[in-house]
């Protein structure tokens, strides 16, 4: 009984720390990609207005900050990367475009050329809007045939909260629930209620952020805390 406990102290302490360690990458990796994003819009701001003794001044200054940065946002975004079910195609098209984006940089810093510069900072923001939406369009296939209108006679709560979790939340739970990739939760052994689940999507809790300005509009966050019902076993 005392080795059993021995181990299952253990066992939770490593996964505390498991989600602690993830936690702390993911919010590296959105510190790093912000930095680096400002660093190369200042850039593009001094090119782009032929500030050039400002750019000097600005490179200079952000020189080794930048290859810290940099060097940052390569090693949590390949860590993150390694924790991730399966890359699907958004993924490879962001990596595209942010490693096209930093020739571009480097191209319209050394050269003076404005164009590349313009075409490095699109490639950057476009990069970041894929990496937010997880599509190359900014869409959501997901929804697409859905009823979102909790008022209409054919809206079916549990597709409406499937297509939800689909989009926001299976890269992690997984399509069944019981993925428990990046720290979260195997939400096949959950015993919450759907009103306590519905706190935990709206406030966030450890690794798992809070969805209260993602899911807006009425009806989204009782929609998917009901359709986890149909993980119970």
């Amino acid at each position: 009984m005392q080795l059993f406990c021995t181990k299952a102290y253990y066992a939770t302490f490593a996964s505390q720390k498991s989600i602690a360690m993830h936690t702390g990458m993911l919010h590296s990796h959105v510190l790093t990609v912000t930095l680096f994003i400002i660093i190369y819009l200042v850039k593009a701001y001094y090119l782009l207005t032929d500030r050039k003794e400002g750019l000097a001044q600005w490179t200079k200054w952000t020189k080794i900050p930048e290859m810290v940065i940099s060097t940052l946002f390569l090693v949590t975004g390949i860590y993150l990367a390694t924790q991730m079910e399966k890359l699907e195609m958004w993924f490879w098209v962001k990596i595209i475009a942010v490693a096209a984006s930093i020739p571009l940089a480097i191209i319209g810093v050394k050269k003076d050329n404005k164009a590349a510069m313009a075409a490095a900072v699109v490639a950057l923001l476009y990069a970041f809007g894929v990496a937010k939406s997880r599509s190359i369009t900014f869409t959501n296939p997901a929804m697409s045939g859905v009823e979102t209108n909790p008022q209409a006679a054919n809206y079916d709560i549990n597709k409406h909260g499937g297509a939800i979790y689909k989009t926001h939340c299976e890269r992690c739970h997984g399509e069944n629930g019981d993925m428990a990739l990046q720290g979260a939760a195997d939400l096949s052994k959950s015993t919450m209620d759907i009103n306590q689940r519905a706190m935990i999507i709206t406030m966030g809790k450890t690794v798992m952020p809070s969805y209260q300005n993602t899911l807006t509009k009425p009806g989204e966050i009782e929609a998917v805390a009901t359709f986890l019902e149909t993980f119970k076993k």
